[in-house]
């Protein structure tokens, strides 16, 4: 059984008995060229020479079976030939009484390989009552994505922190804090390289996806009770109502959409083959099923064939400016956001919406946002190419540069919509694309996507289901860039001063 182990090749057989066919066996195996030659049970004894057993190339290392000893008096025994250009020595292990062979062999680059070759007669019973411990060793247990190199830096990390504690040695202090920031970095760098090898690997192991899937989706951040207005809620029935009535709370009543007239240059005629397998490129595979429990990534896997039905699925709203109905059903979750977890007030909604209407979003998102990028202020910088929080400082901090320079008195105002993406108008918000220049039937069409939404909140088992009265779907495509759209225009209101935009979802 011929083997690798650091470019040395080694070779392994159960001969039993090599007295009579000692030379033509080896002549055979020597021819190979191996480095590391290990026999079992040779049925060798003390009468026969190492030097009858290989040529010069080979050091010899043997454990015949003392017939003295052994109620057996023949079979057994182990050799083990190693080339004399390899650093090899033979290691003495006390108190036991077994035919087996330890070595020592120095491989390349420094490293060194413990050899041992045993063999185990059949009636061998109390072998492993004397050579495995009987005390069980307790490793600790790591997140399989941890890295050697961070499992090192943890368990180096525990030695420095008792041996900080028992000193009070400034130096282990340093080494401390050295270790507590690298075993941070390391996590989440390992963590990152994780799921991106899941994701790489999702169509070849898909079963490796799943299971991080599983095991991700059952680790329910919600908690066990909920606080509203004071209340406390136990049960899973009372804690799924509490979080629909508070998402519902946030809506606006919505007033009539006026299709005034307004110059058209914003619209949409048709959608085109590319369009399609484009948007199903960018749909992201480990996105969360929604409510219609269809996959991403099998609408991926089987892009080729569904291309073409989709296209013609994709056009039928459009010529009868609606978004289909069974697209609004929509699982909604809870996402915490800061401050008392069992406060209801502290999670907003967001919607797990099907895969089909994402690739439709994405197509009409391209097609609408290729449009109206000139309109958008420049003063926006959320959800925008090229624009991000970044951007957003350095031009505040060009505009304090400037008024330090002209010796100006500069004041900020900082300003957070509350519940922006629920509240939003759908009259108003119709008017106002419309006046940005959207075609009637667009704005149709953008109305009807807006309303609508037949909502549910899963809680544990629970589902409670709830309409919308205003506001964008978080967790959409379009919902960000019809956001901006409807406060494009406050910018305008600002007679004498500036002002710097940035949406975020939060």
């Amino acid at each position: 059984m011929p083997g690798t182990a650091n470019d040395s090749m080694f070779f392994y057989q159960y001969v039993r008995g090599l007295r009579t066919k000692t030379v033509e066996f080896f002549s055979s195996v020597a021819s190979e060229n191996f480095d590391v030659i290990c026999l079992t049970e040779t049925w060798l004894c003390e009468q026969i020479d190492s030097s009858d057993l290989s040529d010069d190339r080979y050091l010899v290392f043997r454990k015949d079976r003392d017939s003295s000893t052994s109620s057996c008096k023949r079979g057994g025994g182990a050799i083990v030939a190693i080339k004399k250009n390899i650093s090899a020595s033979k290691i003495h292990v006390p108190l036991i009484d077994l035919e087996c062979i330890w070595i020592s062999v120095k491989l390349k680059f420094g490293k060194k390989l413990l050899l041992c070759v045993l063999y185990l007669p059949p009636a061998s019973d109390n072998v492993f009552a004397q050579t495995v411990p009987l005390k069980r060793a307790i490793t600790k247990k790591f997140p399989l994505w941890y890295s050697v190199e961070t499992r090192r830096l943890l368990r180096r990390k525990e030695i420095v922190l008792r041996l900080l504690l028992r000193h009070r040695n400034p130096v282990f202090i340093d080494e401390f804090r050295s270790l507590r920031t690298s075993v941070k970095f390391g996590i989440k760098s390992d963590y990152g390289n994780y799921l991106h090898l899941i994701k790489k690997d999702l169509i070849s192991e898909p079963k490796k996806f799943w299971t991080h899937f599983k095991k991700d989706k059952n680790n329910n951040h919600l908690p066990d009770k909920l606080y509203d207005n004071d209340e406390c809620f136990t049960n899973d029935i009372d804690i799924a109502n509490t979080y629909a009535d508070y998402f519902r709370s946030v809506f606006k009543p919505n007033s009539e959409y006026d299709s005034n007239d307004a110059v058209d240059f914003v619209g949409i005629d048709t959608i085109t083959y590319d369009d399609v397998v484009v948007a199903i490129q960018e749909l992201k595979s480990t996105s969360t099923i929604g409510i219609d429990n269809i996959l991403p990534f099998i609408i991926k896997g089987c892009a080729e064939f569904l291309v073409y039905r989709l296209l013609a699925l994709f056009s039928l709203p459009l010529k009868t400016n609606t978004f289909p109905h069974a697209w609004k059903l929509t699982k909604i979750v809870p996402v915490f956001k800061k401050g008392n977890a069992e406060e209801c007030k502290n999670y907003r909604p967001i919607a797990i919406l099907s895969p089909l209407s994402k690739i439709f979003e994405i197509i009409m998102h391209k097609k609408i946002a290729n449009q109206v990028k000139n309109v958008i202020s420049s003063a926006q910088h959320g959800f925008m190419t090229k624009r991000s929080t970044s951007t957003n400082l350095l031009c505040l901090t060009d505009k304090i540069i400037s008024a330090f320079e002209d010796n100006c008195q500069l004041d900020l105002i900082y300003t957070d919509f509350s519940k922006a993406f629920d509240s939003i108008d759908f009259g108003i918000l119709t008017r106002k694309l419309r006046i940005i220049g959207f075609h009637v039937n667009l704005a149709q069409w953008l109305f009807s996507y807006f309303s609508n939404w037949t909502l549910y909140v899963y809680f544990n088992n629970v589902v409670y289901a709830f309409s919308n009265t205003s506001g964008v779907p978080q967790g959409s495509n379009l919902g960000p860039l019809i956001f901006i759209l409807f406060i494009n225009d406050l910018c305008g209101k600002f007679g004498f001063s500036g002002c710097l935009l940035f949406v975020e979802l939060t």
